[in-house]
């Protein structure tokens, strides 16, 4: 079987795991912010939120054209998911060879963390792939220095800038990459591809520079503590050991993939060019992963781990290579390791549930809740997930109090109060008053937890705990 029909298999596995239970699950809290910001005009979507617009500007027409429903919001990152995989093995290509290239692909396909970014409405699959393609465009620029590789950079690159904050910290790995892989040309020559380098990376920044200015406005209140991305917790020692468990969803098999890594580096000693090869993705995951923890740790909280999933891709290439070192017997026994593991988390994956569990909260509000009474919801900005399953019921009504408002005149006369709470509240102070406003006509005399009846994966990413409330009228004295 030659290679085009390997990736091409491999790229329908990737769909395949990708467009399988697309929209089984029932949306989260982000994707409750997707669907908030794609229901604004399109000449505001530049204006709000803290990631890029280009996301939310394809999914809004997406969405203009086929509905509202989960399939259609996670339908491009699954599609973009896909091709990262067909990316990824170009890069791998590039990096080292056809074999790397091609594990790199099917390394890709199957890797938790890539899929479930795959299945989630968020930009994530987005920005990795403008980030792959930056990079390997980088390397044609380096090598051959010709026009169309100096527009394919700057393309990719605006496409990375655009989708999220941290494309920034992917212009020193590029600038890594492109001084790594310069050959040794006649200096005339030389002097081409560095100007044409140069010409690229400007182009880059000209298109980015409308949004890299609110980035760097984002960032500066932030680090003055201003009210920007406040639920990003503050970075430990430990975050940065645990990403790596992150990318592969399951400690034994992060663990297991290091392992190859080193023994690879044991069992042959890399060629200088394999060397540059891997001091590029080295600078790809100091850049956007180990960077954006530094910052989080020493200036202001800024990191997660999906926000560098660039550097998961840069260790799954190293992956990729490490298995091309062994004779052909050790390396099919070793991927076939890797992929029996992996199969573990993804089983997880696939029959449990892995996404806050409003669907479920809203089907149990809808079985309940009666024309006279009232939903409290709190924190209040939660508001989007659970609206979007019950906007087909006008019966319910649904308060979204924000913090400190008096909610006493919208629930003196209401039958009975489900109040629904889920994520950290916005102050101590803020739900003690919202309890005591309850408890003035009220008392509470039910507490159900909608997660208690749901099998949740151990491995999930995220997922709230929700419960109801139920408070009925006070008897009258």
């Amino acid at each position: 079987m030659n290679a085009r029909t390997q990736l091409f298999a491999i790229l329908l596995l990737a769909a395949v795991l990708r467009f399988y239970g697309l929209g089984a699950e029932s949306l989260w809290l982000d994707e409750g912010v997707t669907i908030r910001l794609t229901s604004l005009p399109y000449d505001r979507l530049a204006e709000t939120g803290t990631q890029g617009p280009l996301f939310l500007l394809a999914t809004k027409v997406i969405r203009d054209l086929f509905g509202l429903s989960e399939f259609v919001l996670r339908f491009l990152p699954a599609v973009f998911g896909i091709a990262c995989v067909f990316a990824g093995y170009h890069l791998g290509r590039r990096l080292f060879d056809e074999t790397a290239g091609l594990l790199a692909a099917l390394l890709l396909a199957v890797n938790p963390f890539l899929i479930h970014y795959s299945q989630d409405a968020r930009p994530y699959t987005l920005f990795l792939l403008g980030a792959l393609g930056s990079l390997y465009f980088v390397l044609q620029l380096a090598a051959r220095g010709y026009w169309r590789d100096v527009a394919g950079y700057a393309l990719a690159t605006g496409v990375a800038l655009y989708s999220h904050p941290f494309g920034v910290f992917l212009l020193p790995a590029q600038a890594a990459a492109f001084l790594l892989w310069l050959p040794e040309h006649r200096p005339d020559v030389r002097a081409i591809h560095l100007r044409r380098a140069g010409l690229a990376i400007a182009a880059a920044v000209l298109i980015f520079l409308p949004q890299l200015i609110r980035y760097g406005v984002l960032f500066f209140r932030k680090a003055g503590g201003g009210e920007v991305a406040t639920w990003i917790p503050y970075t430990g020692w430990r975050d940065l050991t645990f990403t790596l468990v992150r990318y592969f969803a399951w400690r034994r098999l992060s663990q297991f993939v290091l392992a190859v890594v080193l023994l690879a580096l044991l069992w042959r000693r890399p060629r200088r060019e394999q060397w540059i090869s891997l001091g590029i993705l080295a600078a790809v995951a100091a850049f956007c992963t180990v960077l954006p923890w530094a910052i989080s740790l020493g200036i202001a909280p800024i990191y997660q781990a999906r926000y560098g999933i660039p550097g998961m891709a840069a260790v799954v290439l190293a992956i990729a290579w490490a298995l091309t070192v062994f004779p052909r017997g050790l390396r099919i026994a070793l991927v076939a390791a890797t992929l029996a593991l992996t199969v573990v988390p993804l089983f997880s994956y696939y029959t449990k549930l892995d996404k806050d569990p409003w669907r479920q909260t809203a089907e149990r509000l809808r079985a309940w809740a009666a024309p006279q009474d009232v939903v409290v919801e709190y924190p209040g900005w939660t508001e989007e997930p659970l609206n979007f399953y019950l906007r087909s019921d006008s019966s319910i009504r649904v308060l979204n109090p924000p913090e400190e408002a008096d909610i006493r005149p919208f629930i003196h006369n209401a039958a009975r109060i489900w109040l629904v709470r889920s994520y950290r509240p916005y102050s101590a102070e803020s739900e003690r008053l919202l309890l005591a406003a309850l408890a003035e006509t009220h008392v509470a005399d039910s507490l159900i937890r909608v997660n208690d009846d749901l099998i949740r994966n151990p491995w999930t990413v995220h997922m709230a705990k929700i419960s109801i409330t139920r408070f009925r009228p006070k008897a009258a004295p």
